[in-house]
């Protein structure tokens, strides 16, 4: 087999292949899309080294204190009851803190700028058991 002929079954392979299809249906009729449809949108960095508006950390300790002593205070210690409710005060005490405007996600990894970033954190005790809440404030563009 010579080049040239390896070549020309090559280029008849590519003309062989299904272009790829561009259109999605959508009930009876067609819509066109892009193929960077299906790809996530990633936004550039806005480079801002502050945010407009620090952390409240003073407003989300105090909704920590409240959700804590709400649910915990006048309970006794009970295994299964204490490891639902921490997963049930996680989403409560989240809901809260968001209804203040603040984005909440949760980060694997993260740089602290001790200019930028803090936390807020509350404990409720009682004879029979001790919670800790903490909520991480941490800049990112």
């Amino acid at each position: 087999m010579d080049a040239g002929n390896a070549k020309g079954q090559a280029t008849t392979r590519k003309q062989q292949r299904r272009p790829l299809k561009l259109t999605q249906n959508v009930g009876s009729s067609s819509k066109r899309t892009s193929i960077t449809d299906d790809i996530p949108r990633r936004y550039e960095n806005t480079h801002k080294m502050k945010p407009l508006e620090p952390f409240p950390a003073s407003q989300v300790t105090q909704i920590i204190q409240e959700t804590l002593e709400e649910h915990l205070l006048d309970r006794t210690y009970e295994q299964p009851f204490c490891s639902q409710m921490a997963c049930t005060l996680s989403l409560v005490i989240r809901e809260r803190v968001k209804e203040l405007g603040q984005t909440v996600d949760r980060f694997n990894r993260s740089l602290w700028r001790e200019e930028s970033d803090t936390y807020a954190r509350a404990i409720v005790s009682n004879g029979s058991l001790f919670a800790v809440g903490l909520v991480f404030g941490v800049y990112s563009d």
